[in-house]
């Protein structure tokens, strides 16, 4: 009796071992493997993927994007890689050849630059009794007033102490150069941010809170003082251990009388260009005006700044927010004067954590308002930003 044929062979013959092997397995028969790469002529029927179960097909456009991805990432990879290698031997030469200087009470070897300001600069260093990491401020005094502005700064972290505030341990005075010493503090916020910024993510809202109520109880402890900071920015909160502190008080004045004339407004506005930085600037700074208090409320409003930087990243009076991100634009006086607009839905920190965030926009617009006596005082700033926080700890 003769065996019947199927399509080219007998039935009852032995199962040919290419018919054993299931069908997203088969590369000769789809053409692909089974990460679904293009093997052979692409097959006209679906790919179904082990993987994910899903129907796909790569063909070589899908393909060479992919190899143009990994190539970037490997590029930028070995970027950094070659960066930090650089800033290793960079740090490496500079302790090697380290200088030994004298303060009042201690003395220091300086290493590598952390930090470079127009009149001041940071270098790490190491205290030779305590073999203790610390930071030293370099500054360059060419005038008497900016030795005054030194002075300045040395009497203020006398009369502020508080965790919050970077702590002064020694200072010393040569030629005209102040070396004051630091401990040495972790990232600033300002490198935070990029960080978000570059990964498209947020900070979370336990580390923005606590952040807002560190910068919140050291506005408080100067204004307390009579103090004002003159320049709170993300660069000047740097991290400490778990807790921030804030830096730089070399734009730090006292509250005085209001403004009597136009000599006190021109010096007024010529010290905030100078010590004031423009996106975190009040309006009345811009442009002072005679009668104007000088009681700390541009600190409140450049508080309101950084709220909002810790949600977008910038400054509102140095940005604007699409639908993909900020976009830098210039910082003027009629934008500092002119509240911004509202954020696209889209943003990824209301995507993200909405119970946190869209309060503390609110927040930011009751401390970032133009007219200074409709702002609230640093202590009702802190409480506003303690609720904040009590709120956001449970997001």
């Amino acid at each position: 009796m003769g065996r019947v044929k199927d399509q080219g062979r007998s039935v009852g013959s032995p199962t040919p071992t290419h018919d054993r092997i299931p069908k997203n397995r088969q590369v000769a028969a789809s053409g692909r493997d089974i990460l679904g790469y293009g093997l052979g002529p692409a097959s006209a029927s679906p790919y179904t993927s082990p993987i994910t179960h899903k129907s796909s097909k790569v063909g070589p456009a899908a393909l060479a994007r992919r190899r143009r991805l990994t190539l970037r990432r490997l590029r930028r990879a070995m970027l950094a890689w070659l960066q930090a290698c650089i800033n290793w031997l960079c740090k490496q030469w500079a302790w090697a050849f380290a200088r030994r200087i004298r303060l009042n009470n201690s003395s220091v070897d300086v290493g590598p630059v952390l930090a470079e300001g127009g009149f001041a600069t940071v270098y790490e260093a190491v205290d030779i009794r305590t073999k203790r990491s610390i930071a030293i401020k370099q500054i360059r005094c060419p005038d008497a007033d900016h030795a005054q502005r030194a002075d300045a700064e040395i009497e203020a972290h006398g009369k502020l102490r508080h965790a919050t505030i970077a702590e002064l341990l020694d200072y010393g005075i040569e030629r005209n150069v102040y070396r004051l010493a630091f401990p040495l503090y972790g990232a600033s916020v300002r490198k935070l941010l990029d960080d978000a910024l570059a990964t498209r993510t947020c900070l979370t809202p336990q580390m923005a809170a606590s952040i807002l109520v560190a910068v919140g109880e050291a506005l408080a402890e100067c204004h307390a003082c009579q103090l004002m900071h003159g320049d709170l920015k993300p660069d000047n909160v740097l991290q400490c251990n778990s807790s921030w502190v804030l830096v730089d008080l070399g734009s730090c004045s006292g509250f005085g009388a209001p403004l009597q004339d136009r000599r006190d407004c021109l010096a007024l506005q010529d010290f905030a260009a100078e010590h004031c930085t423009l996106s975190y600037r009040a309006p009345e700074l811009w442009q002072p005006q005679i009668g104007d208090a000088r009681r700390g409320a541009s600190d409140i409003f450049a508080l309101g700044a950084l709220c909002w930087a810790l949600a977008f990243g910038y400054s509102p009076f140095e940005s604007e927010l699409r639908a993909r991100g900020p976009v830098i634009v210039e910082s003027s006086h009629s934008r500092a004067l002119s509240a911004p607009a509202a954020p696209p839905r889209s943003s990824i920190c209301l995507r993200r954590y909405p119970g946190f965030y869209s309060p503390l926009i609110e927040v930011a617009r009751r401390l970032f308002v133009a007219e200074p006596a409709s702002r609230p005082g640093a202590r009702d700033a802190l409480e506003l930003l303690r609720g904040l926080a009590a709120g956001g700890e449970a997001v």
